[in-house]
């Protein structure tokens, strides 16, 4: 089984003003990780006493820099948009024990919450191990704090490095005046994810359509962090774009019907 590495800070959405509901991409993708079978998973993070390590499968090793606060979004929808006001943020992750050194991880995935992650660490890590398979949810880079208000800025992508996936969705696309073919020089792979309206895969000049699983959602959050983990590994073991693209629709489908972490479990597999 191949070693995975995910980077990248937790968050808590506080939803209607009182229900504090733990996730954000590493979260999510670690565990469904976990779910998988995956072995050898490591995470790297920070953040405060108010977010429970527990919240991470226990089979997964952790290195958590503890800071005095949580990165926190109080978050409601208004016509089926996610409107976010930050709250907190924790600080940035000190990388300086994997810059510019051979990591010994197969897959790696860049899972930016808010700006914890600095563009020139994520670039000196992708260009000192050319050999590992580097995936990206780059939401945090693209998140601009506009007086607490969170709104979409594409202006740094151009800094990124060069992955093997890359992983936006359709509401961050429209949101910002980009391009598809922006966005496809980021990556081999490009997939921009659209809730019940499934996913579209962009590779080698080909456009792969892939539809969403019908399903009764009580709780979207969380739901492409999962499409990304299960695609990523799918993809990686198989090579196989149609394959990893179903999968990864079916089971990040079923997992809106659960809420908050509850959505990463066994039944979500069956």
């Amino acid at each position: 089984m191949f070693k995975t590495l995910v980077i990248g800070n937790p968050s808590i959405d506080i939803l209607d003003g009182n229900i504090y509901q733990p996730g954000g991409p590493v979260t999510f993708v670690a565990n469904t990780l976990s779910l998988m079978g995956c072995e050898k998973i490591k995470v790297i993070s920070s953040f405060g006493k108010d977010y429970s390590i527990r919240n991470f499968d226990s089979k997964i090793i952790t290195t958590v820099n503890n800071m005095n606060s949580t990165t926190k979004f109080n978050t409601f929808y208004k016509d089926s948009l996610r409107i976010q006001i930050l709250e907190s943020k924790a600080s940035v992750l000190d990388l300086n024990s994997i810059v510019e050194k051979k990591i010994h991880s197969d897959l790696v995935f860049f899972t930016p919450v808010m700006d914890e992650i600095k563009i020139p660490d994520a670039n000196k890590i992708v260009n000192s191990n050319r050999d590992t398979f580097f995936i990206s949810l780059p939401q945090g880079w693209i998140r601009k704090n506009n007086n607490k208000k969170i709104s979409h800025d594409f202006s740094i992508i151009k800094s990124l490095p060069f992955f093997n996936i890359i992983f936006f969705s359709e509401e961050e696309v429209s949101s910002a005046k980009i391009t598809i073919n922006e966005l496809i020089d980021l990556a081999k792979i490009l997939v921009i994810t659209n809730g019940k309206h499934g996913s579209t895969i962009y590779y080698n000049k080909q456009i792969l359509r892939i539809d969403a699983q019908i399903t009764n959602p009580i709780d979207t959050l969380g739901a492409g962090d999962i499409y990304a983990a299960v695609f990523s590994t799918i993809y990686f073991k198989t090579k196989n774009l149609i394959i990893a693209g179903e999968k990864a629709s079916k089971i990040a489908s079923k997992s809106t019907e659960y809420e908050g972490l509850k959505s990463i479990n066994s039944k979500i597999l069956m």
